[in-house]
């Protein structure tokens, strides 16, 4: 069984949570990782062709599953996840108030991972590692809004590569929070705003980028306003060896 979560791990609902989690660990992490997994999920891996892909969602949907048990008090291979139909994640069953008020997004880039957890407001997070050549190419055109785009050309050209992630991750993030996937075009809305998503429906939607790691840059969007953000700098001291978590990973 999970232990009860520390006192400092509660979640109230003015909160999000936010988790920055290495994805390069050791084979035995990844074995234990995967047999908390469900059997659709174990299917799942099966179809992934490189071991680096395979080990990769392993890693990020057990550890999913452990940060999830230790919000709900539940043993993690017991969760029952599931995704809408653009496959933004989910808690299938809500037995508990804990479960029904529950929110969660996750996102991985090369050896990162990181994860979102609210109460009561959709979220979605983006995570990119940082590439300064792609901001030379033409996809910030095809992809952001007009304003975004003028905004970016006007940089030095040396920080456009910091500049464009900072507004990928944003887009992304936006789009996982609304659930809805590419369904949303890239250019209909404007995340050059510091604080706030300006799009077609008026909708009320804050942003934050912050930077999960050197060389990664991030974004979390959030359904509303006056919520805080609380990084969880130490999770190791959030998992014991009597859990059965693979503390090891840390």
């Amino acid at each position: 069984m999970i232990a009860a979560p520390q006192k400092e791990l509660v979640l109230n609902h003015e909160e999000v949570h936010i988790w920055s989690l290495s994805l390069s660990v050791p084979p035995i992490c990844i074995d234990r990782l995967q047999q908390v997994l469900s059997e659709h999920e174990c299917h799942r891996v099966s179809q992934f062709r490189f071991e680096r892909d395979r080990n990769q969602f392993i890693t990020c949907r057990g550890l999913l599953r452990y940060i999830l048990s230790l919000y709900l008090y539940q043993d993690p291979g017991q969760l029952q996840l599931s995704s809408n139909a653009f496959g933004k994640p989910h808690l299938r069953t809500h037995n508990t108030t804990e479960q029904q008020d529950l929110r969660f997004n996750y996102s991985h880039a090369d050896r990162l991972a990181v994860f979102a957890f609210a109460r009561r407001r959709e979220i979605g997070v983006d995570v990119e590692l940082i590439r300064p050549d792609v901001a030379r190419e033409s996809i910030p055109e095809h992809f952001f809004c007009k304003a975004e785009v003028a905004t970016l050309r006007a940089l030095q050209l040396e920080i456009q590569g910091d500049a464009f992630f900072e507004c990928w991750t944003r887009k992304e993030a936006y789009i996982k929070a609304r659930g809805e996937g590419f369904r949303i075009p890239l250019n209909s809305f404007d995340v050059s705003s510091d604080h706030l998503v300006a799009d077609q429906e008026n909708s009320h939607w804050s942003l934050q980028s912050f930077v999960p790691a050197p060389g990664y840059v991030a974004a979390l969007v959030t359904e509303g306003q006056g919520w805080r953000t609380r990084f969880i700098q130490s999770p190791r001291r959030f998992f014991t060896q009597q859990e059965g978590v693979p503390c090891c990973i840390y």
